[in-house]
């Protein structure tokens, strides 16, 4: 995540600018760590992320700095909880950055704030830190409990969010996403990899690398059980990883040299996410802009915009304008 550079706000404006039970959440939850602190003294920072729904700041309180987030309550608690039970157990790992509130109605919880940077696509370079995050997403996949985590897999998401964007949003997609939908949910029935444990949004914003040199992951509202290849896949996608980086992380989570069945796993993993940005990006109708379309192609390494543009995005936008 990255500190925007203007427009803090109040503790007096968060309050106004959130639901009732957002606002009676994020009032325990300060007062909480703040003891005896002057409320109406704090700055609220607004933090910057991708492409999630929900709010995230970052507070300085008695000299300490934390953030909070403000969960989407339009999400199934179900949802929510999992997101939770996700990052507790990161920050149990030494993965994710400690929890100092939550709720069992989970719409806000309280993070420390990790001095650090961004994930950025050069870092595949350094062998050090390449480690440092693969042993990061092997610690997760091998010791989180599945059974507290969302059950439902990428390809179930995608095709549950192309559905309901269809029949309840009236989404136009372009006529190839049917082609492409059905590929996508036959050939993820032939992985071969055990379902496991996984972060399932490991992009650029999200993998956090301290200024101690340590790897944290953040967001954790796509966790759930799926195919451990998912995580990789989606660091491939957001490095622009070339092949020999793309095996050399194979073969750090594997402790062996991949074979070539796991090396297109890995690319069809990548597929999936993009595939589900693609999905997720054109069924959100508020965005539908050029605009929104360029800065999204920004984010994306530059030899993933050609997959990208085989989806006629441009051309269903233009028509449902």
């Amino acid at each position: 995540m990255k500190l925007k550079s203007k427009n803090s706000f109040s503790f007096i404006e968060i309050l106004n600018s959130v639901s009732t039970a957002h606002a009676l959440q994020v009032q325990e939850a300060i007062k909480m760590i703040a003891q005896n602190y002057t409320l109406n003294t704090l700055c609220f920072e607004p933090l910057l992320g991708g492409l999630s729904k929900s709010k995230v700041y970052r507070v300085d309180i008695n000299n300490k700095k934390f953030v909070v987030r403000f969960l989407d309550e339009n999400e199934p608690l179900e949802r929510r909880l999992s997101e939770v039970r996700a990052h507790q157990i990161g920050a149990k790992l030494n993965i994710a950055p400690k929890l100092f509130y939550t709720n069992q109605n989970p719409l806000v919880f309280v993070m420390e704030f990790i001095e650090g940077r961004a994930l950025s696509r050069q870092d595949l370079g350094n062998q050090e830190t390449v480690i440092k995050i693969v042993r990061a997403i092997k610690k997760f996949h091998h010791q989180a409990p599945s059974e507290n985590l969302h059950q439902q897999t990428r390809s179930e998401m995608i095709q549950g969010l192309y559905k309901y964007n269809q029949e309840q949003n009236g989404v136009v997609y372009p006529s190839c996403f049917d082609d492409l939908h059905e590929k996508l949910q036959t050939n993820s029935v032939a992985l071969k990899a055990n379902l496991l444990p996984t972060h399932g949004d490991l992009n650029l914003d999200n993998v956090l690398i301290a200024n101690d040199g340590n790897v944290y992951f953040i967001d954790w509202a796509e966790a759930h059980v799926d195919n451990p290849f998912l995580d990789i896949g989606a660091l491939v996608c957001f490095t622009a990883a070339n092949n020999d980086q793309i095996k050399n992380l194979l073969q750090e989570y594997l402790g062996r040299i991949p074979n070539e069945s796991e090396f297109k796993e890995v690319l069809f993993c990548r597929d999936i996410i993009i595939f589900h940005v693609a999905t997720f990006w054109i069924g959100r109708q508020e965005e539908r802009c050029l605009d929104t379309l360029n800065i999204l192609l920004e984010t994306l390494p530059q030899d993933i915009h050609p997959i990208i543009e085989d989806i006629p995005i441009i051309d269903a936008i233009q028509k449902k304008a």
